[in-house]
């Protein structure tokens, strides 16, 4: 065999060697990209899961305070003294709220959090006390005509002008 042969043959085998290389080395990044792929396939189809599980657990929950609602609506509408006595406990909850709110007027700034959560609840209470009397609406046929005339005077002055609503309306700002 000549030299130039040996040599050739030695260029072809070295040629060939960094072809095998190059070609495993290409099929090692396109392993790797597949399973890149299957991997974020893998964490999208997660994801995907969660956030179905996130929304029917919102959708459960949006259901179960709508039973509420309705079941307490319903109680609402309903008169009795379980109804009355419901509402007595609201007007003095939002009457002691509205008393250590106004004491407190004068608070320093890094304590007022304490007090606006006061005044959300004292809000949610006067909320309630109006949805309940708004549910007496039409139940003049469910009281005696002396039970009804009380009625009528406590949604009277339930509804009557005056009463402070404190979210957007902090007893500071009066100086």
């Amino acid at each position: 065999m000549p030299f130039w042969n040996k040599r050739q043959q030695r260029e072809r085998e070295f040629l060939e060697e960094k072809l095998r290389q190059t070609n495993e080395q290409l099929e090692l990044e396109r392993q790797a990209r597949a399973l890149e792929q299957y991997e974020r396939q893998k964490r999208e189809r997660q994801a995907a899961l969660k956030q179905q599980e996130i929304a029917f657990q919102e959708q459960e929950r949006v259901d179960r305070e709508r039973r509420e609602q309705e079941a307490k609506a319903a109680r609402m509408r309903m008169v009795s003294p379980e109804t009355l006595r419901e509402l007595r406990e609201l007007i003095r909850k939002r009457y002691e709220l509205d008393v250590e709110i106004w004491s407190l007027r004068k608070v320093r700034k890094p304590d007022r959090p304490v007090v606006e959560e006061m005044m959300e609840r004292s809000d949610a209470a006067l909320g309630e006390i109006m949805n309940i009397v708004q549910a007496w609406d039409g139940t003049e046929k469910s009281w005696t005509a002396g039970e009804w005339e009380q009625a009528q005077e406590i949604i009277r002055r339930i509804e009557a002008e005056g009463k402070r609503i404190w979210v957007g309306n902090p007893p500071w700002e009066e100086n």
